[in-house]
């Protein structure tokens, strides 16, 4: 990633992004794209688009950075040599079309990991689906690194690059140092296996370690369940749930069990079907089923991602800039909520009526 970035600060120049369009122009590419992407911080689905737009602008990159290289101007002449010299490295290659290739699977998580309410249930399956699609990839490695080996031997040849395996020696700290004659094995070995492994335990970690406590909450959706008839299983659940939010639920586990054959029962009768959390928490009555209704909101409030306080943030950097740095607390709230609750309509006539009310210099005239 710090190849990419240092690539898309050399070109953000106009005098340099004219070069890379006049190249892009010159190539019969099939790709849209005329800019690179910038490595955001925060939202990783850009990073996704970062590799894959490279990917497809790489041709275009190094006969740019070939020409850039033969300048007057030596700190550009050397970065641009240096650049080349990084990207036309086997092992940057490699790196560059594993990231490319599980990027492409896991990019659908990552835009719903970026949306608005979302719930724990909707990224827990689609976490499971990625999961066992890449430890299929990790079952099948040899298989699936010969379709990356080939397309970096085919890029390296165009460049006149050798793909050799690494100078070994007895004694190997900061890189792998595998007892093999062939390349492919050892980038397979050294590279691809431990980012599939490392991507794979990431999953589980960060989403997947959560499957036992949803599990618990699909007694109180009854359309998740094929076979619509109350089994053992669910108070067994609901007792459970009752366990890890006692402070919330502050109920008995016989109450709660009552309670969940009530919300099946109410369920049964209706001729919606409760497709989510978010369904079930609007037909689900505060008075009559508040333990249900308590556990509703407690699914639906599982954080899933940081997006939502990324956006709090970002809303609060537009809001309070330089000139509004001794804005007091109720201005600056009171602008966070106008900002957030777009669809409520502000009348003028209201606010200045407000504004009329308190004392000033100068009275406003109505």
């Amino acid at each position: 990633m710090g190849v990419l970035s240092s690539v898309y600060n050399c070109f953000n120049t106009p005098k340099r992004q004219e070069v890379l369009l006049s190249k892009i122009a010159s190539i019969e590419t099939n790709t849209k794209a005329t800019r690179l992407k910038n490595l955001c911080p925060t939202r990783w689905i850009q990073r996704h688009e970062l590799v894959l737009i490279f990917l497809e602008l790489q041709n275009a990159v190094t006969i740019s950075l070939e020409t850039i290289s033969s300048w007057q101007d030596k700190t550009t002449c050397s970065t641009a040599l240096q650049l080349l010299s990084a990207i036309q490295n086997v092992e940057f290659q490699i790196s560059l079309r594993t990231t490319a290739k599980i990027f492409g699977i896991t990019s659908p998580l990552s835009r719903l990991l970026q949306t608005e309410n979302l719930d724990l249930s909707t990224a827990m399956i689609l976490a499971t689906n990625i999961e066992e699609m890449l430890i299929k990839m990790r079952n099948d490695s040899e298989k699936e690194f010969n379709y990356i080996f080939n397309d970096v031997q085919k890029i390296c040849s165009d460049w006149d690059v050798d793909v050799k395996i690494p100078r070994k020696v007895g004694r190997q700290v900061h890189r792998s140092n595998i007892e093999t004659d062939s390349p492919e094995v050892y980038f397979r070995v050294s590279i691809f296996i431990p980012f599939l492994d490392f991507f794979i335990t990431q999953i589980q970690r960060r989403l997947l370690d959560h499957k036992q406590i949803l599990s618990s909450f699909h007694c109180l959706l009854p359309s998740k369940i094929n076979n619509l008839e109350f089994k053992k299983q669910f108070e067994t659940d609901i007792v459970h749930l009752v366990r890890r939010y006692e402070k919330i639920v502050n109920c008995s586990e016989e109450q709660s069990i009552g309670e969940l054959r009530l919300w099946w029962n109410y369920v049964s009768q209706m001729n919606d079907n409760l497709k989510n959390a978010h369904s079930a928490l609007l037909v689900c009555d505060e008075k009559i089923f508040p333990i249900i209704r308590k556990l509703l909101v407690i699914l639906v409030t599982l954080p899933v991602t940081t997006a939502t306080p990324e956006r709090t943030f970002s809303t609060l950097r537009r809001l309070k800039t330089y000139l509004r740095n001794t804005t007091g607390e109720s201005r600056l709230n009171g602008l966070g909520m106008l900002n957030i609750h777009r669809n409520i309509e502000i009348s003028t006539d209201a606010v200045l009526d407000e504004l009329s009310k308190s004392s000033r210099r100068i009275n406003i005239k109505l």
